[in-house]
């Protein structure tokens, strides 16, 4: 599946092309298109190529990265179900970077925290979450293309999505 997205965010227009493999479903094409908005600011990279200097040593590959001005990971973006082996791994390696995960709903946030407790006790691991039953409305909306203008912060989406209005702040745990 391939989703090209037209958006004007904070008074800033980009193509973003968003492409899933075989397994990624249309919950988790979702969830890459909230990363990409909340964390405008980053320009983030969808799809690195697995090969790609800057993650090839980390053994895994994100669902969305920042890169910093040096070519660094400067933030780790997962979006849904992500194995906790992945993510204990990725606590131990990148410890002055951002790894954020990105959730469904409150319960999937919370179920991920707790089975977190062990590999991740500092609260390396930022996750975000939708709020009750935002997220469906969200992904129905998706088509394609999508079109969106709105503005957007870290932790907070206000915009209107193929005709559909998004007014909505998620929680952090």
């Amino acid at each position: 599946m391939r989703i090209r997205c037209d958006l004007t965010i904070n008074g800033e227009t980009r193509r973003v092309p968003l492409m899933s493999n075989d397994m990624e479903t249309q919950d988790h094409m979702a969830l890459k298109l909230t990363g990409v908005l909340l964390f405008w600011n980053y320009n983030l990279i969808p799809d690195i190529s697995p090969n790609h200097v800057a993650i090839v040593n980390h053994g895994f590959q994100p669902d969305l990265v920042a890169l910093s001005d040096i070519g660094e990971v400067d933030l780790w973006i997962e979006c849904g179900n992500t194995a906790l082996n992945k993510l204990s791994k990725l606590v131990k390696r990148m410890k002055d970077k951002r790894l954020i995960v990105i959730k469904e709903g409150r319960q999937q946030a919370e179920n991920l925290r707790d089975f977190l407790h062990d590999a991740d006790p500092r609260r390396k691991v930022e996750i975000i979450y939708w709020p009750d039953q935002q997220f469906q409305r969200w992904t129905e909306a998706i088509t394609h293309p999508v079109c969106a203008v709105g503005e957007t912060t870290e932790n907070c989406i206000s915009a209107v999505m193929n005709g559909h209005v998004f007014d909505v702040t998620f929680g952090k745990l």
